[in-house]
């Protein structure tokens, strides 16, 4: 469904169609009018020249824009590396359970062998062979 947005650029109204909703339409829009104020502000020459505010207006909006698809491109690099981390983590924590499961199992049965064995007093519980 289009929605039909009727904003304000540089004191100019417009009307816009679109598919996205009125609320991000009036944002861009805001951003833009922002952006506009902010270049007309830094010389008389371009807050005279509409046609330079508007050039220098787009080059600045593009300017944003790549920087956010570098930081966007940087942060998939990073989570990436952070994905891969933990991958790794993971599998050396099923690794060390695998050896404290073996360590464990290890200890039981040392344990139920110790219990096992016949208990003598004065030989540390221990037997041993004896010739007759």
């Amino acid at each position: 469904m289009k929605n039909k947005v009727r904003i304000t650029i540089d004191g100019k109204s417009f009307t816009l169609m679109g598919n996205e909703s009125e609320e991000h339409m009036q944002s861009v829009a805001a951003y833009i009018d922002q952006k506009m104020r902010e270049i007309r502000q830094t010389s008389q020459s371009v807050s005279l020249d509409s046609s330079l505010a508007y050039v220098l207006t787009s080059i600045n909006v593009a300017d944003d824009y790549f920087k956010e698809v570098e930081r966007s491109l940087s942060l998939e690099a990073e989570l990436d590396e952070l994905k891969l981390q933990c991958m790794t983590m993971k599998n050396t924590i099923s690794e060390l359970e695998e050896k404290l499961e073996h360590a464990r199992e290890a200890h039981e049965a040392d344990q139920t062998a110790v219990e096992k064995e016949p208990q003598e007093s004065g030989n540390g519980g221990r037997y041993k062979n004896r010739k007759r």
